[in-house]
Formats: C-alpha cells, sequence, structure tokens
C-alpha cells in the first residue's frame, strides 16, 4: 500500500509537469485515444479496474490544470425546463398512457416517475455506469458530467454516434433526443441506437416542446430491453416541480424508483402533479420568440415553443430577460450562445 501511494504522488507530480508542457505547446489537456489504449491494455473498461482508472485519469486532469468536477450547474438544463403542451393533462393514469402512445416500442415496458430528470440520470448511471466509460453524444449540459466521475465512470464526449463507436464499443451511452441545435436524428442513427441498445446500456433524454406541440415524436428510435428514457413530462414546468418518466424494463425502472427514494426519499406518489393550466408558460414563450424574431439578431435556432433559442455571439441588442450561457457548456461549442426562454 505503502508503495502505491508512493507511485500515486510520483504519478502526479509527472502529470503537473506534463500538463505545463502541453500549455506551453498548447496542446489540448485531454488525451482520448491515449487512455483508450490505456483502458484496452489493462481491461479497465468497467469495475473496480474501470473506477479506479476514471479515479486516476480525474486527478491527472487536475493536476494538469483541468478541473472537470468544477464545471458544474452553468448550464441552463440543470435548473429542469421540461417538455410543454397546450393541452390539459393531469393525474397518474392519464400522464403513462400518453407516454405510452408517444414512445414507439413502450408496449412490454414499465413506466415509473421521479421527481426531476436530474434525479433519474443519477440513478441510471449508478446502475449502469459504476466503472464503465459514459459516452455522451453532444450537445448534452456539461453539469451531467459530474454525475458520471462521481459514480466511478469516465465520461466521453463525441459528435455523434458514429465517433463514439469507433473510439469505444464499451460502456454506455447517452443522448438527447431530440437536439437544441436544431439537428435531427436521422433514421441511419435510429436503427444504430436500436442495436446499440442491445449490447449497451443507453439512456435517452426527452425534454424539449417538439414533442409536446407536434404530438408522437416520428424520429424517436424503439426503446428496448434495459435502454432507459428519460422524460421531462410535458405540463411541468421548472424544478423541483418536474416531474420525469423514466422507461424500461420492470426490474431497472423498480431499481431506479428504489433507489431515487434512498437518495432523496421522495416516494413518486408525494410529486405535486403537473399544473392543469400551462398557458401561462406557453404564451410567455410564444411572446419571446416573436421578441427575438423582431430584434434583427442573427439567431442560429428558435424554436416555435422553445424553451430553448441559439444565438449568434456577436449578438450585442439582446432583450434585458434573455440570460445567455456559452455554448461551451454543451459541448465542444464556442460560437454561439443557449437562452432559456423561460427564464
Amino acid at each position: 500500500m505503502a508503495g502505491i501511494f508512493e507511485n500515486f504522488y510520483n504519478r502526479r507530480s509527472v502529470s503537473a509537469k506534463i500538463g505545463s508542457r502541453k500549455k506551453a505547446m498548447k496542446i489540448q489537456v485531454e488525451d482520448y485515444q491515449q487512455e483508450k489504449l490505456l483502458m484496452e491494455s489493462f481491461n479497465a473498461n468497467v469495475g473496480n479496474e474501470g473506477r479506479l482508472f476514471s479515479i486516476l485519469i480525474q486527478d491527472s486532469l487536475e493536476f494538469q490544470g483541468q478541473f472537470p468536477m468544477k464545471t458544474i450547474y452553468e448550464d441552463v438544463e440543470i435548473e429542469g425546463i421540461s417538455a410543454l403542451r397546450s393541452m390539459t393533462l393531469w393525474g397518474r393514469s392519464n400522464l403513462e398512457n400518453y407516454i405510452k402512445s408517444t414512445v414507439p416500442g413502450i408496449g412490454g415496458l414499465d413506466v415509473g416517475f421521479v421527481q426531476g430528470r436530474r434525479t433519474a440520470i443519477i440513478s441510471w448511471a449508478i446502475e449502469f455506469g459504476y466503472g464503465r466509460a459514459a459516452n455522451i453524444i453532444e450537445p448534452i449540459g456539461r453539469s451531467i458530467d459530474q454525475v458520471f466521475w462521481i459514480t466511478g465512470s469516465r465520461p466521453y464526449r463525441h459528435i455523434s454516434i458514429g465517433q463514439a463507436l469507433k473510439f469505444l464499443k464499451t460502456g454506455t451511452l447517452i443522448m438527447k433526443l431530440p437536439s437544441i441545435f436544431g439537428n435531427g436524428i436521422n433514421y441511419e442513427d435510429k436503427a444504430e441506437i436500436s442495436r446499440i441498445a442491445e449490447n449497451m446500456p443507453v439512456l435517452i433524454d426527452i425534454t424539449y416542446s417538439e414533442i409536446g406541440i407536434k404530438g408522437k415524436f416520428s424520429d424517436m428510435p424503439e426503446v428496448s430491453g434495459k435502454s432507459i428514457m428519460v422524460y421531462g413530462l410535458p405540463g411541468t414546468v421548472g424544478y423541483p416541480w418536474e416531474t420525469a418518466a423514466i422507461i424500461g424494463e420492470k426490474d431497472t425502472v423498480e431499481k431506479t424508483l428504489k433507489r431515487s427514494f434512498s437518495i432523496f426519499g421522495v416516494m413518486p406518489s408525494a410529486f405535486p402533479a403537473p399544473t392543469e393550466d400551462i398557458s401561462l408558460a406557453i404564451n410567455v414563450l410564444r411572446q419571446r420568440v416573436e421578441e427575438l424574431r423582431n430584434s434583427n439578431l442573427k439567431s442560429l435556432n428558435v424554436p416555435d415553443y422553445g424553451p430553448f433559442a441559439i444565438l449568434d455571439k456577436r449578438n450585442d441588442r439582446l432583450p434585458k430577460w434573455v440570460k445567455a450561457v456559452d455554448g461551451s457548456y454543451y459541448g465542444n461549442f464556442n460560437s454561439f450562445y443557449v437562452v432559456n426562454l423561460l427564464k
């Protein structure tokens, strides 16, 4: 044990020197390919070996000047804005029926409800992420990375499903549908996701209003096996009143619900029901979308019903209510802002 710690502290010294050289040479701190080689060489992609690998990588990054655990709560997703619908929905059975009618391939799967998407994602990461590499398909808020670091999982960010599979064929996969950046999933991706879900735990996070406004989301891949969808329910606006649906095999859903209760001490039956009248929120969205479109801004993407807008960074005439967040908090993007239309 003494020898292990001696080597550990020596490794920190080496990491610090490497960090200084990288900074001087303007080289990116993270080196996915080198990590991949190490992971494969020592079979450190699951369980305690994977968790140890994650801890060592995190420590190395910190001594090279990068602090993964500090990049949290800066994105707007964490505040819990969920999908919106202009029709009335209330009651658990109504919500469950709505979910089942919206999500393809859900016939043989269970539906459970937890308070907040983040709760569901944490529970899923504990269930499937321990010691496994997490393949995150951008864009998705960087605050999610912390969840995986805590559960002993090394998060890796990719710009596409194809890139993720070329990098790593094991671990877990998390992605968001539809993309707030206007990039929908294509049919090839749908087939690929279904195939991946047969061999790799997959989490699909859906929160945006395209589903509620337009009805059934035609571009969604079928949910199967232990894949889990975390779904911000329509009619719920803002943390902590957001209720999230989790979809998957019965045992997995039950474990997630139990874990959620053990962590947060809130039973599903205690969740506040979604409000029956969200017309005020819908009106706010409509007004703000119209205001942005009439402001002669160089807008990249302003969905009809939000709840997010993507604006060019060069804009200097933003309305007073706009609280813009740098796009880099959603991945490797730095040329635009993300705006929460309900804040």
